[in-house]
């Protein structure tokens, strides 16, 4: 009875993550996970599930090929965690290249971070006097969304 159970959860959870619906399928898994910790389809589909919610495409390819391997290869679960440890520093790696260049105009070119010139501001008690004195020399770059709402 309690395989049929078992069962049922993943089918429920795999439903919720093919239709894109990521976060109930991470509460899906998640629950699978505290009845069963040690069930491997589960691990994948909270690493799944949790990616999808970042990156949809990647991680309905990753859970297509792993429902590939998953009957042919003993260490299915540890390919896919390999891929997801490779995707993330792949990501980190390209997000510290593309801070590189803004981090360098900062600090070497001809700019001043948003929340110096809050700073600036600040210190001219206007914002009209602040801006007039970097307008032509100096752009105000910024570096975070939220400075930017």
């Amino acid at each position: 009875m309690a395989k049929i159970s078992e069962e049922l959860l993943l089918q429920r959870a795999e439903n919720e993550f093919l239709q894109g619906n990521f976060k109930k399928a991470l509460r899906s898994y998640g629950l699978i996970l505290k009845d069963h910790p040690t069930l491997d389809e589960a691990k994948v589909g909270v690493y799944l599930s949790d990616l999808g919610s970042d990156s949809q495409d990647e991680a309905q390819a990753l859970f297509d090929y792993y429902q590939i391997i998953k009957d042919e290869k003993e260490n299915a679960v540890d390919i896919i965690d390999g891929l997801l440890d490779s995707l993330d520093t792949t990501k980190q790696t390209l997000q510290e290249l593309l801070l590189d260049p803004v981090e360098e105009e900062v600090e070497y070119g001809d700019g001043i971070r948003y929340s110096d010139f809050l700073k600036l501001v600040e210190s001219r008690e206007s914002f009209k006097k602040a801006f007039e004195d970097i307008m032509f020399s100096t752009k105000v770059v910024i570096t975070d969304k939220d400075e930017f709402i």
